[in-house]
């Protein structure tokens, strides 16, 4: 089971950030996850729809409702789908604080994750 604190605004952004962790008081994700977390929702602090929550062992960025990356396993990876599967490609760590660059890059992936919805299940 896992607890939510209420969602949190990144100061004079559109980003908002919803932390969980076990019921226990355990956290669900690491520092490197964290620093993640913290790096990229400062980079795309300014992209209308952007949610970030905890999800596994990390952090999922959604936009729009759709998850579209995540700081996971230590990296941040963007969400495709491929050969039937949804993969997570990491992206270069340098990216992650040039708003220039990561911007764009999430709002074209969000695109390609719209597209590539498979169909549901049977």
């Amino acid at each position: 089971m896992f607890e939510c604190e209420p969602t949190t605004w990144l100061s004079g952004s559109h980003t908002r950030i919803l932390t969980c962790w076990a019921s226990a008081g355990e956290d669900i994700v690491g520092e490197a996850e964290r620093e993640l977390r913290d790096r990229a929702a400062e980079s795309l602090a300014e992209m209308p729809g952007l949610l970030v929550r905890s999800m596994f062992s990390g952090f999922g960025f959604y936009l729009d409702g759709v998850l579209v990356a995540a700081a996971w396993d230590g990296a941040f990876c963007l969400r495709s789908w491929r050969n039937g599967h949804w993969m997570y490609d990491p992206i270069a760590d340098e990216l992650i604080d040039e708003p220039e660059a990561l911007v764009p890059l999430i709002q074209e992936q969000a695109r390609a994750v719209r597209l590539a919805t498979p169909p549901p299940r049977r």
